[in-house]
């Protein structure tokens, strides 16, 4: 059981239950407020200092450039844009999809980007219908107050954005229909007894060193689960040269332990103490990069409950802002991360390397900004799918891990 995901954000239900068209790039809409979130002094863009690159993981919400974690990212008519390894135009972005980008600020001290990923979390059959949650190759993905229209049946295919809870569900910002694209999973695996798993399918054919890391699989469902025919890690910004990073994801609180949807956790007593016990609440981490490589939980601004990103906000440690009036006045110092936090924010080189060979530019391209593409992070729904087809082909057992792949930068 999960806690309730709050739907008062959203900004599209399914085409064809509530009629809602779906919306794609190209119109204006005014500039989020930067006086701060929930009267914090938070503003809604981290600074990664002059010339410093900012990386994104968060749901497109609106347009007018577009609107990432309440952030403006602009972006140059020939922008390299990136869906689930497909090189597309900047007109196949749509609300509810999950970007990842790198941004700097220009001489207006605007937000600029000239490349945009964007990644199902899972693309494949429907195997199980409820009236607000349907299951794709293991996952349970939930639609909010959203009905499961009438047109999707056990094995119409779906390509599924989200965000992940930290019990791993995924809560849907935006369904289309698959199409061709091969089945795909995007996740962290855990071991459960002898075998990998993402949700609850048991992945086959891939090492357990891909344990803890955010990884995307492609294969085939089989009668003992999935067979995976490459694997690639996660990696949006290896090697891009990031300052801070914005992670929206889900935090989970309970005690001192707060887990994400992005596979780490974090603890802090006193925090813990402040602030009321949540589950499933969106939240935006702004994620400081060292110059060494290491990370810190700089701060993190929470859903408030119509739905925005304007409720408690806070920062850690004790430089200024550290205790922003009206928000929590944390301990000083980062908190305590457990687990993997590069791999669940796509830095740093992973485990051995993918299964199975190189496909080049494109679909199954490996941990560097291209090839599949990037993971996905919470918002609003759209775009219904009509129509149902095959599962893909098996996929051979993947040969043994490599080097990993490297698509296009």
């Amino acid at each position: 059981m999960t806690g309730r995901i709050s739907r008062r954000h959203l900004l599209t239900l399914l085409a064809g239950v509530a009629g809602a068209a779906t919306v794609s790039a190209g119109a204006e809409e005014q500039k989020p407020s930067d006086r701060g979130i929930g009267g914090t002094g938070i503003t809604s863009e981290p600074d990664a200092g002059a010339g410093g690159r900012i990386g994104f993981i968060g749901t497109i919400r609106r347009f007018g450039s577009i609107y990432v974690n309440d952030a403006r990212i602009s972006y140059p008519s020939d922008v390299a844009v990136w869906i689930n390894g497909e090189k597309r135009s900047a007109t196949a972005l749509a609300i509810g999809q999950v970007a990842r980008t790198v941004a700097r600020r220009d001489g207006k001290d605007r937000l600029v980007t000239d490349r945009i990923d964007v990644l199902s979390e899972v693309i494949g059959p429907v195997s199980g219908i409820e009236e607000h949650a349907v299951t794709v190759l293991g996952q349970r993905v939930l639609l909010g107050d959203t009905v499961a229209p009438p047109s999707w049946q056990v094995g119409t295919r779906i390509a599924v954005f989200g965000l992940r809870t930290a019990s791993g569900e995924i809560v849907a910002t935006h369904v289309a229909p698959a199409g061709d694209s091969p089945d795909q999973i995007v996740g962290t695996p855990r071991m459960q007894g002898w075998t990998l798993r993402i949700g609850d399918l048991p992945l086959l054919g891939i090492g357990e060193q891909y344990e803890g890391w955010r990884v995307i699989v492609r294969g085939a469902a089989s009668g003992r689960g999935f067979k995976v025919n490459r694997v690639s890690l996660d990696a949006p910004f290896e090697g891009r040269d990031v300052a801070r990073i914005s992670l929206e994801t889900y935090v989970e609180h309970s005690g001192a332990t707060f887990r994400t949807g992005a596979g780490f956790e974090f603890r802090d007593a006193e925090l813990g103490q402040r602030l009321t016990p949540h589950e499933n609440l969106r939240a935006v981490l702004n994620v400081e990069v060292g110059r060494t490589g290491e990370l810190r939980l700089d701060g993190m601004r929470f859903e408030g409950p119509d739905g925005r990103l304007d409720g408690q906000g806070l920062r850690f440690g004790s430089g200024p802002g550290s205790s922003p009036p009206g928000g929590v006045s944390p301990p000083s110092g980062q908190p305590s991360i457990d687990g993997n936090m590069r791999g669940a924010v796509g830095l740093g080189s992973g485990p051995g390397g993918p299964a199975g060979g190189r496909d080049g530019p494109g679909p199954g391209g490996g941990h560097s900004p291209g090839g599949v593409g990037r993971g996905a992070i919470g918002g609003a729904l759209g775009a219904a799918v009509a129509g149902s087809r095959g599962q893909d082909s098996d996929g051979g057992r993947p040969s043994k891990p490599s080097s990993p792949d490297s698509g296009p930068r």
